[in-house]
């Protein structure tokens, strides 16, 4: 599953992708009512155009703050565990600070897949995201110090 995190301009941030798609990526996710707000989702199925199976974007507005990381974090989870797909990419439109984007994703992912299960009659079994790769604009050292940054702050929180 490919993710984009991706904003109002959203056309110009998936051209690339949308021209492997044969042109049929955006003229989905508009079919949607696809804009870039702050947790919008669209989903596109890619019968066979792209490597992904599927492709969801999901809206983070103008990128300020924790909330729209945290929605795609939570988009991407969600999406994961219904389409019974372990492996995810996450895509963080250039437009955005990458390591800034990067650390809260890295802290809510882990939280947005946590399960209490300890007073829970019987877990049900759900497939769990395995990895998730996370492709920002930034450089390789800014980007691996907010993904440890985040991840330990996610991981402590889940501890708690």
């Amino acid at each position: 599953v490919l993710v984009c995190a991706v904003g109002a301009g959203w056309r110009s941030e998936l051209t690339a992708l949308d021209r492997a798609a044969g042109g049929h990526l955006a003229t989905e996710f508009a079919r949607q009512g696809f804009q870039g707000g702050s947790g919008e989702t669209a989903t596109f199925q890619r019968h066979g155009s792209l490597a992904p199976h599927h492709v969801i974007a999901v809206g983070i507005g103008d990128g300020a703050g924790a909330k729209p990381w945290y929605a795609v974090a939570q988009a991407t989870v969600g999406r994961c565990s219904d389409l019974k797909a372990a492996h995810a990419a996450i895509f963080v439109a250039p437009s955005c600070d990458g390591a800034a984007a990067v650390e809260l994703l890295a802290e809510a992912l882990p939280l947005c897949d946590y399960r209490y299960t300890r007073f829970k009659s019987k877990d049900s079994p759900k497939v769990r995201l395995a990895t998730v790769k996370l492709a920002a604009a930034g450089t390789a050292r800014s980007l691996r110090d907010a993904v440890d940054r985040g991840a330990a702050v996610g991981r402590a929180t889940c501890y708690a």
